[in-house]
């Protein structure tokens, strides 16, 4: 989602795929891990015709349990 309303070179949209794993490792805490892939390129081809590139995230999380 952009924040802001001037024009770029940036596309609207993305579609990605998810994946992660987890590991409770003592009886309240736990740890996960887990990727997203684009699959949109996220230039627009009209504005910026010499860029590529799609988004990636790596996300780490440690939860407690109260």
């Amino acid at each position: 989602m952009k924040i802001h309303e001037f024009e770029d070179s940036f596309k609207n949209f993305d579609f990605g795929v998810n994946g992660g794993i987890g590991l409770t490792t003592l009886e309240n805490v736990a740890i996960e891990v887990r990727y997203n892939l684009g699959l949109v390129g996220m230039f627009d081809e009209d504005r910026a015709p010499k860029f590529e590139g799609t988004n990636a995230v790596i996300q780490i999380a440690l939860t407690c349990r109260l």
